[in-house]
């Protein structure tokens, strides 16, 4: 059965729910990396504090801002996440729209999602540069899911990361 990416998201955000209790919604220093692994689908999202990305939060309102949100945009096209076993099929990073308000008390968090095509059985491994790449991402929370199991981990520096499928 071949499945959507917005029943993957489901699935996702649903199971990882239960998983997450606890888990600061908006924590400086935090990203939270979830991963579906599904038949051939590989479906991550990391989302973030807009701190740990690019220095502030809320809109781009200078130009300095927007040409560091520009930069983010860019990072998040290169491979940050990769996986031999797979094939990036679809990258969406959702950043802040640029606003004329100056409310400093804003919270803002960056989400992007990947989608690849895991054609192979077995495992997959991803090969994460986020930390490296981020140095405001302090900690990494991954949450997981495969069709047989679900974990969670936390990484305080770039590592493997291993989805098991049996």
């Amino acid at each position: 059965m071949k499945l959507n990416r917005h029943y993957l998201a489901g699935i996702l955000l649903t199971t990882t729910a239960s998983l997450a209790q606890g888990v600061p919604a908006h924590q400086h220093g935090v990203a939270t990396l979830q991963a579906v692994l599904s038949s051939t689908t590989l479906h991550i999202e990391l989302r973030s504090p807009l701190m740990n990305l690019v220095g502030f939060e809320g809109h781009a309102n200078t130009p300095e801002q927007r040409q560091a949100l520009d930069s983010v945009r860019q990072r998040f096209t290169q491979d940050v996440i990769q996986s031999r076993q797979c094939q990036l099929q679809h990258t969406s990073i959702e950043l802040p729209e640029q606003s004329h308000d100056h409310d400093h008390d804003e919270h803002t968090d960056l989400t992007v999602s990947w989608e690849f095509y895991c054609p192979a059985a077995g495992s997959v491994t991803l090969d994460s540069r986020l930390i490296t790449t981020f140095p405001g991402i302090e900690t990494l929370q991954l949450l997981w899911i495969t069709d047989q199991q679900q974990g969670a981990d936390t990484f305080d520096h770039d590592q493997p990361i291993l989805l098991p499928r049996r």
